[in-house]
């Protein structure tokens, strides 16, 4: 049951910033999933000396182990933040862990952009963006008054 207006505004913000963390995520699967394809598809060899030709280091067996990682927690947190939603409809509060794994794995990211000094500020930038609508989410969450139902 909802106790006030400003319950009822937050629950409709949270139930939007669920939904979108979750179309943010199915839309990085699909993308780690054409980058894995194509990793798997080139010829490393071929691909590192035109990269050194440019100035660039590459190592392609570390980016597929990486972007496989990335898909597997794109995945998790997919899952995660679909049981989310099931929750909103519900009319029940969700857990805040799947929003920490969200946020969590955007700082991931740019930690590993960071680490490999392979980075341009907009894809850190990018990143801190992906991550607002979680981090409303978690703020939305800690706004409501209790873990009650909040709808009959």
């Amino acid at each position: 049951m909802v106790e006030n207006e400003i319950d009822k505004k937050c629950f409709h913000k949270l139930k939007i910033a669920t939904i979108f963390c979750f179309v943010i995520k199915i839309i990085q699967m699909i993308y780690s999933v054409l980058i894995i394809f194509f990793l798997f598809r080139v010829d490393s060899r071929k691909y590192s000396e035109n990269m050194q030709r440019l100035g660039a280091t590459v190592n392609i067996g570390q980016l597929k182990v990486w972007e496989i990682i990335y898909l597997v927690l794109f995945i998790v947190v997919a899952v995660l933040i679909f049981l989310a939603i099931k929750e909103i409809i519900k009319g029940k509060l969700p857990s805040k862990w799947s929003y920490y794994l969200y946020i969590l794995g955007h700082i991931a990211q740019v930690l590993f952009m960071l680490l490999e000094q392979n980075f341009a500020l907009i894809e850190i930038l990018w990143n801190f963006i992906l991550a607002i609508p979680a981090i409303l989410a978690v703020y939305y969450l800690f706004e409501m008054k209790g873990e009650e139902d909040l709808v009959d």
